[in-house]
């Protein structure tokens, strides 16, 4: 799961003016992903962190943080 994908998606695939229908998934599982996290989270699940060097661009990862720390 990665909570940061989902901005990402929504961030480029609106400026490449991908189908609104792919959009809307994304922000439906997007959601649905942060939901799981926040409640992993406060079940007490130990959470790690990986790199997403196959999914964004390269030096990107830091952005990633805030949507993790918005999710728990």
């Amino acid at each position: 799961m990665d909570v940061y994908n989902g901005d990402y998606i929504d961030t480029e695939g609106r400026k490449q003016k991908w189908p609104e229908e792919f959009l809307r998934k994304n922000i439906e599982t997007t959601e649905a992903q942060r939901q799981s996290f926040t409640r992993a989270h406060a079940a007490g699940v130990a959470i790690v962190y990986g790199t997403m060097l196959a999914c964004i661009r390269m030096g990107s990862t830091p952005d990633s943080f805030p949507s993790w720390s918005s999710a728990a």
